[in-house]
């Protein structure tokens, strides 16, 4: 996770309750499934277009990418993913 984390969070706050449903559910799984690979979060949602929601995900700064590792369902190496938490995160910022 980078750095500006924190400055990210009163914006995450602001977006999640306006996320299509799609990304609130590749949000959740993310949550559900820390450092998992896309193709694995993917297996799991049983939805193979899950990793456009995890860029879109990453674009908001709501999940980052983790340590790379063999995919359980691809074999090749590939990205983790990580949610940043939203709780704990005041209305103020």
């Amino acid at each position: 996770m980078s750095d500006s984390s924190s400055s990210k969070y009163p914006f995450m706050k602001a977006v999640k309750p306006n996320l299509p449903d799609a990304c609130k559910t590749a949000y959740e799984l993310v949550r559900s499934h820390p450092a998992s690979t896309a193709g694995e979060l993917e297996a799991l949602a049983k939805d193979e277009n899950l990793h456009k929601r995890l860029i879109d995900l990453y674009r908001l700064g709501l999940v980052d990418r983790g340590a790379k590792r063999h995919c359980k369902i691809s074999k090749r190496k590939a990205d983790t993913w990580v949610a940043y938490i939203l709780k704990g995160v005041t209305e103020s910022g």
